[in-house]
């Protein structure tokens, strides 16, 4: 059953056509789950989040809905889910005052997540013997914003490493691939969609390194956080 809201999906945004191409397939993939779905982003884009937000709830009006449901597509809660996201949500309520504006908790914050990195590790042990993972995100420059990986790297008995923050992706790997005790070393890829880091990341690699493909959000998973609202 549909619901009564419309649901707005916010990525990133990257020159690289394939996280636009993934967030094309999740709208039409939910088209069913709400009332109305559509989707854009914070950078790479001709119009800012709030100009993309009040085109879409002026559509959202034609369709007698009064509600759009922001949902940040973010793993970490980083500057874009804790400062560029609000303001471009204030943005368009100010725009188009008629439309009531909430935002859903991010992507990352669900603890749907944990099982979903499991799934990962499990598909890519089925045909290589992996005995060290390494959770690697991009991470942020709010370091707070950074515990959520360290709790899951706990959790997965994983080492965590950064791509743009320390500690740093390349000095993790090298000190683990010297270290006696690791044998078979594999690298839990926590991004949502593929792109150019994580090409950057995979042609770096090792040979026999192994290297799981990025999450992509299920439906469920999208379902249950976009019918949450943040209390602010």
């Amino acid at each position: 059953m549909a619901s009564e809201f419309a649901c707005f999906l916010v990525i990133h945004g990257s020159p690289d056509p394939r996280p636009q191409a993934a967030l094309d397939t999740l709208i039409e993939r939910h088209r069913a789950d709400f009332a109305f779905c559509g989707g854009g982003a914070l950078e790479c884009q001709p119009l800012s989040l709030a100009e993309q937000l009040v085109i879409f709830g002026q559509r959202a009006l034609t369709l007698e809905l009064r509600q759009v449901r922001i949902l940040p597509l973010f793993l970490l809660p980083g500057v874009h889910v804790q400062e560029d996201i609000p303001a471009a949500v204030a943005e368009a309520q100010q725009l188009l005052p008629e439309m009531q504006f909430s935002i859903s908790p991010h992507l990352g914050s669900s603890p749907e997540m944990l099982p979903l990195v499991q799934q990962a590790m499990q598909q890519a042990t089925a045909t290589r013997a992996v005995d060290r993972w390494i959770l690697l995100s991009h991470g942020s420059r709010r370091p707070s914003a950074n515990q959520p990986v360290e709790i899951l790297a706990q959790q997965l008995g994983a080492t965590p490493a950064y791509w743009s923050v320390p500690p740093l992706f390349g000095s993790v790997l090298a000190h683990l691939s010297q270290s006696a005790q690791s044998q078979h070393l594999g690298v839990l890829t926590y991004f949502l969609f593929p792109g150019t880091i994580t090409d950057t990341i995979q042609s770096q690699l090792p040979t026999d390194v192994v290297m799981t493909e990025p999450l992509y959000p299920t439906a469920t998973l999208i379902r249950n956080l976009a019918s949450r609202e943040l209390v602010v």
